[in-house]
């Protein structure tokens, strides 16, 4: 049976959202390939400045509320995905799993600095992708079998 971006979307979401949560990757990284590949100076002149704002302690802090309404917005849509995908399955894994993304939603809100997001993205693939992983793996093995 062949993989569907429905059946997928819940660990994509993960693994994008874990992905966030490496701050440090993302404020190194932030749009490289633009600034690297592009020919289009108007673009790549913008988007420099984003990147020295992102990554200057000075005005950093403005972006830290948008960041954390991502990171939010993520974690909203993982847990109703993992709800309608995952609770006739195994509600008490996805009950499990829900908790785990609340308390990191609870500390993403409290973050008052974007190195506040540092451990949570061990967390967060310790607590959900992990988990939430393994019931997919169980969903696919029971459409095969």
């Amino acid at each position: 049976m062949p993989l569907t971006l429905h059946e997928a979307l819940p660990l994509g979401m993960c693994l994008a959202t874990q992905e966030l949560l490496d701050v440090k990757k993302f404020l190194l990284n932030f749009c490289d390939g633009i600034l690297l590949k592009s020919t289009d100076d108007s673009l790549k002149r913008r988007i420099s400045q984003i990147k020295r704002d992102l990554n200057a302690f000075k005005v950093q802090d403005k972006f830290l509320d948008g960041y954390k309404a991502v990171l939010l917005n993520n974690m909203d849509r993982i847990i109703n995905l993992t709800i309608s995908r995952f609770s006739k399955l195994k509600p008490n894994e996805v009950e499990k799993i829900v908790k785990s993304v609340k308390e990191i939603m609870e500390k993403i809100l409290n973050a008052q600095k974007f190195e506040d997001f540092l451990p949570l993205e061990a967390e967060f693939k310790k607590k959900v992708t992990l988990p939430l992983y393994e019931l997919y793996i169980e969903v696919q093995k029971r459409h095969m079998g």
